[in-house]
């Protein structure tokens, strides 16, 4: 999970991301448009929704 919006990531950071989850086997990413760092905590009610899914998936 990560935020378009957090200025603590790279500006390239879907294609990095993307990278990271092709390393991971059964992995999954999710990017929210807006929110700050971490995006867990800034989307803390859509994160929690995506980490459910993930876990019932």
């Amino acid at each position: 999970m990560g935020s378009l919006e957090d200025e603590m990531c790279r500006r390239n950071m879907v294609e990095e991301y993307t990278e990271m989850n092709q390393l991971v086997q059964n992995g999954t990413m999710h990017i929210f448009k807006t929110g700050g760092h971490p995006a867990i905590m800034t989307n803390a009610e859509l994160s929690a929704r995506v980490i459910t899914e993930y876990i019932n998936s």
